[in-house]
């Protein structure tokens, strides 16, 4: 649909309650008369990025329940404009065209939203007070804007129906208001991306149906403590200044960051329904625990970073079936490189800057998917492994700054040869090569 022709639409006015004109690429100026439909409930004029509008003064008489401008123009006078529609109870005016401005007061009216989305609307200044108002939301997003300033305290005591809170990608700071049980519930929080600061608050551990936690990439402090309930699936807390884990008893967490912390210690040992955990980049200290063996869903495994030694446990054999990403770069492992590691499913091993020593073991070629390969800065005393040219998936083999010798060509297949042992496909570092 290329234009707008209000007449064809305004056949149905008498009894329209409906339209929903969601992504067909409307352009033009949309008709004002349209929002003045007596029975008009819902109105869906979303992802239509060609399309502006001009919202009309509207009257407490309006019917609208439900209204849709996202991915459209349409001007700073929005916010006023739906002021009087007290029936409203979904609005979603995220990802405007053009739309910059600050969250206006008269938002305070509609007292019967239950979602609101505001995401990337460019939006500036503070959070009002007065959503504090809006008791009825189930679903709050104002992600992606200009937010700076504390988060109202009417917010934390007057949404005790939210279950989705979106406030990342701002710059709002302070520390948050540790009220009891401000949001029962919660099953989705981001506070991602901001300024704020303090421990993390006690209503964080107790709210049963929080499935969902993104704080990354703040400034919070102090100890991590126990997760009372068991359906929290994601919990990203990388990038602040924790300092530690008061108990670590935590049950069916899926993916678990804890990356880019002052978390000191041994190595906390997440649910073994854990799939990817990170907790690179802190200060943790002594080896691997047998425990980690038992986490049999695990994927992406990064240790990176930290100040960890000891040998690898044999028992690490468990995991190579799931395992595809095994990090433990920069710590102070050693021993040799254990046999049962290498399973088939790995596609990134990264072993860079430890004390491992000895011959390399032909059970890497089990790694038939192998594409990321990085043993440097170790103590690996060989010859030159022509054999990892098997390696059929491999794209970067590094071997730099080990005690490897010999020729890097393989000239016993083809003694004329003169050919390195990998294709061009594979970026080789030898770097200190004996």
């Amino acid at each position: 649909m290329s234009s707008i022709d209000p007449n064809v639409l305004m056949n149905l006015s008498s009894s329209l309650r409906s339209l929903s004109l969601n992504n067909c690429g409307l352009q033009g100026k949309f008709p004002e008369i349209l929002f003045h439909l007596l029975n008009l409930k819902l109105l869906n004029l979303g992802d239509n990025v060609n399309l502006s509008l001009s919202l009309p003064k509207f009257n407490q008489s309006s019917h609208l329940e439900f209204l849709d401008l996202s991915a459209t123009t349409f001007s700073k006078e929005l916010f006023d404009s739906i002021g009087k529609l007290l029936l409203l109870e979904h609005l979603d005016a995220s990802r405007p065209v053009s739309y910059q401005g600050e969250l206006p007061h008269s938002i305070r009216n509609l007292v019967s939203l239950k979602h609101l989305d505001l995401q990337r609307a460019l939006i500036s200044g503070s959070i009002l007070e007065e959503l504090g108002n809006l008791s009825k939301l189930n679903y709050l997003d104002l992600s992606f804007n200009h937010f700076h300033g504390r988060i109202p305290s009417s917010l934390f005591r007057s949404h005790s129906q939210l279950e989705f809170l979106n406030l990342g990608y701002n710059q709002l700071e302070g520390s948050i208001l540790d009220e009891v049980s401000p949001f029962p519930n919660l099953s989705h929080l981001d506070l991602s991306l901001n300024l704020f600061n303090g421990t993390l608050p006690s209503w964080l551990y107790t709210i049963p149906s929080l499935n969902y936690i993104y704080l990354h990439d703040n400034q919070f402090s102090g100890h991590i403590k126990d997760f009372q309930c068991n359906s929290s699936q994601v919990i990203w807390l990388q990038n602040n200044k924790l300092q530690g884990l008061e108990k670590f008893s935590w049950t069916g967490i899926e993916y678990l960051d804890l990356s880019s912390n002052l978390i000191r210690g041994d190595l906390p040992i997440p649910s073994w329904t854990t799939y990817v955990f990170s907790i690179s980049n802190n200060s943790l200290s002594g080896g691997i625990a047998s425990q980690l063996c038992d986490m049999i869903y695990l994927g992406v495994l990064d240790l990176s970073h930290n100040n960890m030694s000891g040998i690898i446990p044999e028992c690490f054999g468990n995991l190579s079936k799931t395992v595809w990403l095994l990090n433990l770069e920069k710590n102070k492992f050693g021993g040799t490189i254990p046999t049962l590691l290498m399973g088939y499913g790995l596609m990134n091993l990264n072993l860079k800057g430890n004390q491992f020593e000895g011959p390399l073991s032909r059970s890497i070629l089990n790694c038939s998917s192998l594409e990321v390969l990085d043993l440097g800065d170790n103590r690996i005393n060989d010859t030159c492994p022509h054999w990892l040219g098997s390696l059929l998936q491999l794209q970067v083999l590094v071997l730099r700054s080990n005690l490897l010798h010999g020729s890097i060509h393989d000239n016993r297949s083809n003694p004329s040869s003169k050919s390195k042992f990998f294709t061009s496909q594979v970026i080789i570092f030898l770097e200190h090569y004996l």
